[in-house]
């Protein structure tokens, strides 16, 4: 059913090169942000794992971002998101 709504956690996948491409900016210790710049990511990088926790058919993938999610970390995000 997921191959039929054209969503996959593959390489065309746009959550799943989202979180690749800040994996890589965010390694980068030379590079500086503002504090905007970072909450603007940590929103961004939170919706796009909780999009691959809901809907990613790969449970390998699927279970990672739920193990993120679980961070204590997140709880702004949550506290945030919309309910319904």
């Amino acid at each position: 059913m997921a191959e039929d709504s054209g969503w996959s956690c593959g390489p065309g996948c746009e959550c799943n090169e989202r979180l690749g491409r800040f994996q890589e900016v965010l390694s980068d210790e030379d590079m500086r942000f503002t504090p905007e710049e970072i909450q603007a990511m940590e929103d961004v990088i939170y919706c796009k794992l909780r999009c691959v926790e809901r809907h990613c058919p790969d449970q390998i993938v699927k279970l990672y971002a739920s193990t993120q999610l679980l961070n204590p970390w997140w709880d702004f995000q949550k506290s945030r998101e919309v309910q319904g």
